[in-house]
């Protein structure tokens, strides 16, 4: 639920994980305020390169949600 007192929002999730994003956002109060959209990534089958981006701990820790920080499609 994303409150009333956000103008926009955007959901970029991933269904895998330790950590994963929910689905869908939804507002509060729709009248004040616009999703701009709940985008799905799956690196399961095509991972992205942020090698030097990390320290090593994070690439082994949250692979997933850097990875999504990396895709220049994000």
């Amino acid at each position: 639920m994303v409150p009333e007192n956000v103008a926009q929002a955007a959901n970029f999730f991933q269904p895998g994980g330790r950590l994963h994003g929910c689905p869908k956002i939804v507002a509060a109060n729709p009248s004040r305020t616009r999703i701009l959209g709940n985008f799905r990534f799956d690196y399961e089958a095509s991972a992205v390169d942020c090698y030097g981006k990390y320290p090593g701990w994070d690439r082994h820790l949250s692979k997933p949600n850097m990875e999504i920080e990396c895709d220049p499609q994000a």
